[in-house]
């Protein structure tokens, strides 16, 4: 791992770290399409606005199925492609010594809690479209091998999409779980130098499990939140609020399980650019 540095206005340094893999997933969709509307997004909006459903249209269009109908909607030919996106997917779930490997084998052996550094809107747009893009075809592979999916399915799809986000350059990506209404998903600190602002990027592969209305789920929830203090609440457990509790796995090997709110504030103190 190399490390470079600049500095923030307010004097953090920005480091560049060099990934040891040359793995990159080229972006299916147009990134110039209206998906991720962060343009007038600001300090006083708690989220930005995603267009799932578009999204999931879109790659529907070019990977020739229909999500909401696979297994029957779809072929091989949409299990190879998504085979190279997800190259670990497990029903059973990743290993945490699984991990540490992955941390030590893309990124090296000096890692501390992090945040995504943006220079503008426009390039985390094409970033939150990567990262939906491994979602989409997680699901698609959760779909054909495991019949429940996405029923009870969140911590190993999770650690599935967390291995590819890695994979991917995407090393703030951490699973985080909250044990009092059991739930896990992938969250994303990151940071945005103009206009200035930061947050977290929220991603759940089984996010449809979680509401009761056939008419409202929405799959591979995307959500974008710059306020310090947020909810998640479905319908799952009652309503209950799903905010992150722990950190169950981040790059930083060291540190199995965490404070959410602990991590998230050292996270900020340490932007990264991944090369």
């Amino acid at each position: 791992m190399k490390t470079d540095s600049f500095f923030l206005a307010n004097n953090i340094a920005v480091k560049t770290v060099k990934r040891n893999n040359n793995t990159d997933f080229p972006l299916l969709a147009n990134p110039t399409e209206q998906f991720i509307n962060l343009d007038k997004h600001s300090k006083d909006m708690s989220s930005c606005s995603i267009d799932i459903k578009s999204l999931e249209t879109s790659l529907d269009n070019i990977f020739g199925c229909k999500l909401s109908e696979i297994p029957s909607g779809g072929g091989k030919k949409q299990i190879d492609i998504c085979k190279r996106f997800i190259k670990r997917y497990s029903n059973s779930g990743l290993s945490y010594d699984l991990f540490v490997k992955l941390s030590k084998e893309f990124f090296g052996e000096d890692l501390k809690p992090s945040a995504m550094f943006f220079e503008n809107i426009a390039e985390m747009s094409k970033k939150i479209l990567l990262m939906y893009q491994l979602s989409y075809a997680h699901y698609i592979l959760g779909r054909y091998n495991n019949s429940s999916f996405p029923s009870y399915c969140c911590g190993v799809s999770a650690e599935n999409l967390l291995a590819a986000f890695w994979e991917a350059g995407i090393i703030s990506a951490v699973k985080v779980g909250n044990n009092s209404y059991d739930h896990a998903y992938l969250i994303i600190p990151f940071i945005i130098k103009t206009p200035d602002l930061m947050g977290v990027v929220l991603i759940d592969p089984t996010s449809d499990q979680l509401i009761n209305d056939g008419r409202k789920k929405v799959r591979n929830l995307v959500m974008v939140l710059t306020e310090e203090k947020w909810t998640y609440v479905t319908d799952w457990k009652n309503g209950g609020n799903l905010y992150p509790e722990d950190i169950e796995i981040s790059a930083c090997y060291g540190h199995k399980i965490e404070n959410y709110n602990k991590y998230l504030e050292d996270a900020f103190k340490n932007p990264v650019i991944v090369v």
